[in-house]
């Protein structure tokens, strides 16, 4: 999918400091799909979360499988922070 936005990709085992460096990082999986990463070891990851190419790829896989699955994993959390998390999350959808 990186490849086709034209997002280069690149696979391996990163340290720490490979993370601690990047501009941005991210992990997905089956389950939770796409996960920014905020922070490693109290250490802060970029400038913002999620970063803009995770956004851009959280916007595509969401195309693709037609779910949106951040407001399907938001609902599962306490009321007290759904609303808040939902409408930050429509607002990054609108970008």
């Amino acid at each position: 999918m990186a490849g086709e936005l034209g997002i280069p990709v690149v696979e391996g085992n990163f340290t720490p400091y490979d993370v601690y460096c990047a501009d941005e990082a991210f992990t997905a999986s089956t389950s939770p799909t796409m996960v920014p990463v905020k922070s490693l070891n109290g250490v802060a990851i970029g400038s913002s979360v999620p970063g803009a190419i995770t956004l851009k790829l959280m916007r595509e896989w969401e195309r693709m499988v037609g779910i949106d699955f951040v407001s399907q994993a938001l609902g599962h959390i306490e009321d007290r922070d759904k609303q808040r998390l939902l409408g930050e999350w429509a607002k990054l959808r609108e970008g």
